[in-house]
């Protein structure tokens, strides 16, 4: 049958736009995959909700510090997390006495949960004038039968200054002292401590320097055998990091320069490393390049011996899990016209090929004044945990594209 040519243009106009339409409907069904599921929020959270994260098996806590509080979810049968219980600082504590900065911190490892306090709103003026305390507190509880268990506070001893970050290795709670055993010279010990007794079950001394010790910050992670200690501010190959283990090993991670790959070596030796993260297969560190204080992010191979894979342009907080890394980017990215992601999700395949996802939130990061909302996240077993402004959201990683959105409309 032969349609006159006006008739054959309108059907193949109509099959166009089904055509169209018919696309848009599988983008759309595509895109649904990824809907981030939000966590229960609740009167009372504050923009600093999320500002820490920890999540083990069937816990997560969510750190609030500018309401003085974490928050404890319970994983569901479907993976989502169900809102179940709010600790709050001791009445006797320096926290509830100054109404802010209890969360600033926790580490989680299956039901225990390590809490630090601090006056968090000073950190940089403490930095400044070492008169200025900022009232460090830290706590244990068991997330099993919430209700009946009451904090246990951390006695440490009075001659050590702890101002360097919270991580289990094992079983163990570690926190790094300081003391000034000179003028000119300070030692740094490595405290494991019992979380059930909450007592020190160990001291290893780490590291003595003629740094000022006193002003400047450890970094620190975790594996369940290593731990991660980094020298902030100082270069990755001339003052390189550390990996401690339980029994009070310590190992000096060494990266060998090597003629067929100087540009990089070169490159390395001015980067000042500012964050760590390891797992069993790989070390991520967040580092600031000299002379232009560009970030970026150096990704290793950890074994047989630390090589590298590859430096990823932004920088930020860092999680690491299996052979995957999420970088939280931090705002001074924006500085230099870099900051094109909120998170950075990669995966790293065994052949050492990296895959990326970008993710944005849709809203403002920062509030009206221009106050900068820091982002965070974590990496779950089988799902991203973000969070920016107060909000914290679940993203599954199974067939992430490689450029998301997180929309107003989702929370």
């Amino acid at each position: 049958m032969q349609y006159p040519i006006k008739i054959k243009k309108v059907i193949l106009m109509l099959f166009g736009f089904s055509l169209m339409i018919n696309l848009n409907i599988l983008k759309t069904n595509a895109a649904s995959a990824y809907t981030p599921t939000c966590l229960e929020s609740r009167s009372g959270d504050s923009k600093s909700f999320g500002t820490s994260l920890a999540v083990d098996g069937d816990y997560l806590a969510v750190g609030d510090p500018e309401a003085n509080r974490v928050v404890i979810y319970t994983r569901k049968t479907d993976g989502n997390w169900q809102r179940k219980h709010e600790i709050y600082p001791p009445k006797s504590s320096l926290a509830k006495k100054r109404e802010y900065g209890f969360g600033s911190e926790i580490a989680l490892n299956n039901d225990v949960l390590a809490i630090r306090a601090y006056d968090d709103k000073r950190i940089i003026e403490s930095v400044m004038n070492k008169n200025i305390k900022l009232g460090f507190e830290t706590y244990l509880i068991s997330l099993k039968n919430l209700q009946d268990n009451e904090l246990q506070k951390v006695v440490l001893p009075t001659e050590y200054l702890f101002v360097d970050s919270l991580e289990f290795l094992g079983d163990k709670v570690v926190l790094l002292g300081k003391i000034e055993v000179s003028a000119e010279e300070w030692s740094t010990h490595v405290f494991l401590i019992d979380s059930i007794t909450g007592k020190i079950a160990k001291n290893i001394k780490f590291l003595d320097s003629d740094y000022s010790l006193e002003k400047y910050s450890l970094a620190i992670d975790s594996d369940e055998e290593s731990l991660f200690i980094g020298l902030k501010a100082y270069s990755l190959l001339e003052d390189s990091p550390y990996l401690i283990t339980e029994e009070g090993r310590i190992e000096k991670i060494v990266l060998e320069e090597k003629t067929e790959d100087f540009s990089s070596f070169s490159e390395l030796r001015n980067r000042h490393l500012i964050r760590g993260a390891i797992s069993e297969n790989l070390i991520a560190i967040s580092t600031v390049y000299s002379p232009w204080l560009q970030g970026g992010t150096v990704l290793l191979k950890r074994y047989p011996k630390p090589s590298l894979i590859d430096v990823v342009s932004q920088h930020g907080l860092i999680h690491v899990k299996n052979s995957f890394v999420l970088i939280s980017v931090l705002p001074d990215s924006e500085i230099v016209g870099n900051k094109i992601s909120d998170h950075i999700f990669i995966k790293v395949d065994k052949n050492e090929v990296i895959t990326k996802s970008k993710i944005r939130w849709e809203r403002s990061i920062r509030d009206q004044v221009g106050y900068y909302i820091p982002t965070n996240g974590l990496i779950d077993s089988d799902s991203l945990l973000l969070s920016a402004y107060g909000i914290v959201v679940r993203l599954p990683i199974k067939n992430l594209p490689s450029s998301y959105k997180i929309k107003n409309s989702h929370c």
